[in-house]
């Protein structure tokens, strides 16, 4: 019967992390481990690399939001701008005055 040797730490052949351990990888940037399963047809996952790699996307995904500035107040900080369009521009501000003229010449027409 044919007994199998113990493997060592994988390394990856290929790409920007060419022989660099698999799960120091996973722990730095899982979403390259991710993309190289997914489109690396001779690239499979162990399954202590599949866990680790799903513990490393779980934690990158739920990280906790910074403490407050100051205690006993949240206030979540992100750019309005990535949610909003910016209002656009209609020249300068009409003078209300002018606005109540300018409706009181239809009430002539």
């Amino acid at each position: 019967m044919r007994q199998l040797k113990p493997q060592g730490p994988r390394v990856f052949t290929f790409g920007k992390y060419k022989d660099e351990r698999v799960l120091d990888v996973i722990e730095r940037d899982p979403d390259y481990v991710l993309w190289a399963a997914r489109n690396i047809d001779f690239f499979d996952l162990t399954g202590e690399e599949y866990m680790r790699l799903s513990g490393a996307i779980y934690e990158r995904n739920h990280r906790q939001q910074p403490e407050p500035e100051k205690a006993g107040e949240w206030s979540p900080k992100f750019d309005l701008e990535e949610y909003f369009e910016p209002l656009p521009d209609y020249g300068e501000p009409v003078d209300p005055e002018d606005l109540e003229a300018y409706d009181r010449s239809f009430d002539e027409l």
